[in-house]
């Protein structure tokens, strides 16, 4: 009874294995497959390799242009030896255009495999030999041909001109595909408060005069920064109640560093935060403020009075 126990139980396991393993395999091969179908199907892939393979094909005619093919027909026309070596290969790459165009709409219709797209580049390989053959033979007037011969040179011709394209659009096809997945796990992350820029403007940092960070917090906290010769004292609000944070550093350099949020310059003395103003009262010449969180009033000299009324009201 014991051995039959065992035996089912290592039957189960090696059944559980073999279906673990068909299962990481069929996974496998669907993943292939979709790679090389958003190869086949990406429209930048596919204009990354015509491009290339166009440039390839430039240059094997401008700087070796394959003469010798012509050996292989009657020559019964007056055109030029390059103008039919580069019409035969304008007439072949005219189908590997047709080719991977026709080939990008069906990706996008259905999923090849790794054995169906292997068969259509060989096809269209196929095609290719035989239309430039075809082409070299009207070109040179339709005389007699050593069809074996010259679709065996194509053949070659064509391997070589293509297997760089290849490479580079497959990697640029890779790089595009990592940056996809970056992008896609990145949109999966929470947002960080760091990238938000109404997050970033609540805060505000203070600086020393060696550019060190001494002081850092909300801005809705400051409520204002006085001069004491080579210092600055900041006053701000920690757990209900007004600190004092000495900085070694002018108000004129804080002031800079501050343009632009609402944590202005009142005073040859003082800079205010606007958001903690509760009201701007004359005072003989000048102007004094009061603010939320601190009794002490805030002068304010009219050269500045003008731009803090904006945010105020005025008794």
């Amino acid at each position: 009874m014991c051995n039959i126990f065992g035996e089912t139980v290592l039957f189960s396991v090696k059944m559980a294995k073999n279906w673990s393993n068909m299962n990481e395999m069929e996974i496998d091969k669907r993943m292939k497959s979709a790679n090389i179908n958003r190869f086949v199907t990406r429209k930048v892939s596919v204009l990354h390799f015509l491009a290339l393979t166009l440039f390839f094909e430039i240059l094997l005619i401008v700087f070796a242009p394959p003469m010798h093919i012509l050996r292989y027909t009657t020559q019964l026309t007056a055109i030029s030896p390059l103008m039919q070596i580069s019409g035969t290969f304008a007439a072949g790459y005219l189908v590997l255009v047709i080719s991977r165009l026709l080939l990008s709409r069906e990706g996008l219709r259905r999923t090849f495999s790794p054995a169906g797209v292997s068969i259509w580049l060989f096809a269209e390989l196929m095609v290719c030999v035989a239309v430039m053959s075809l082409a070299v033979w009207l070109f040179s007037g339709s005389g007699k041909l050593v069809l074996g011969s010259l679709a065996g040179d194509f053949l070659l011709y064509l391997i070589v001109v293509e297997i760089i394209p290849y490479a580079i659009s497959y990697l640029l096809f890779l790089l595009h595909e990592e940056h996809d997945e970056v992008e896609r796990l990145r949109a999966l992350l929470p947002p960080d408060p760091a990238d938000d820029p109404s997050v970033a403007d609540q805060s505000v940092k203070f600086y020393d005069k060696g550019g060190r960070l001494a002081l850092a917090t909300l801005r809705e906290n400051v409520l204002y920064i006085e001069a004491a010769n080579n210092y600055t004292n900041i006053h701000y609000m920690n757990d209900g109640r007004e600190e004092t944070f000495i900085l070694h550093n002018s108000l004129k350099e804080l002031e800079q560093r501050l343009r632009g949020t609402s944590l202005v310059r009142c005073h040859r003395g003082f800079i205010v935060n606007v958001d903690c103003i509760k009201l701007m009262r004359k005072d003989g010449m000048g102007f004094q403020l009061e603010l939320t969180g601190t009794q002490r009033p805030i002068p304010v000299t009219k050269t500045y009075s003008d731009a803090l009324a904006v945010h105020i009201r005025i008794e």
